[in-house]
């Protein structure tokens, strides 16, 4: 496939001029102002979104486990559904408008299931860690670092979707 677009880098109007002492070169924008380049600014708002959907999965998760007594598994699945579905909608309309594919971002059922499969793989992988760190660990903290283990793979999987290439 062909290279990522997006984000503000290169953008009308932007220049690159070598940044002092270091080298490297640094793209401005109108008025000189630094330019964070498209897929770091990618990884910044899909942070963003990560932080609302951390706070909606651990709403769901503790509320099942701590008041309900699910089990740890069950509580984890639930918390992730809920999470993932803001998930799919935040990052469609904001974290990855018009980055890549024309016409921007509109929902679709087949999409929302793809992003959904492919997000399965950090349910899986969340789940793992959370039922192994909970052995050593309290539940909270093993769900932190659950989250955490699933944040980087969700990442890709979900630039791979919106954005349609390599990342």
């Amino acid at each position: 496939m062909g290279r990522c677009r997006g984000g503000l880098a290169g953008g009308r109007g932007a220049r690159q001029r070598r940044a002092p002492g270091s080298g490297r070169f640094v793209t401005r924008g109108r008025g000189g102002i630094p330019v964070i380049p498209g897929r770091w600014l990618d990884l910044i708002r899909f942070g963003l979104v990560g932080v609302v959907n951390t706070g909606l999965d651990l709403a769901v998760f503790l509320t099942l486990h701590s008041q309900a007594g699910v089990s740890l598994p069950l509580a984890n699945v639930a918390g992730f559904a809920v999470g993932v579905t803001n998930s799919y909608f935040l990052n469609g309309l904001w974290t990855f408008r018009g980055a890549g594919r024309s016409g921007g971002f509109t929902p679709s059922w087949r999409q929302a299931m793809i992003f959904v499969l492919a997000n399965g793989g950090g349910l899986g992988i969340s789940t793992v860690v959370l039922m192994a760190a909970s052995l050593v660990l309290p539940v909270l903290a093993a769900k932190g670092l659950a989250i955490l283990a699933g944040f980087f793979w969700n990442y890709t999987v979900s630039r791979r979707l919106f954005v349609g290439c390599e990342t």
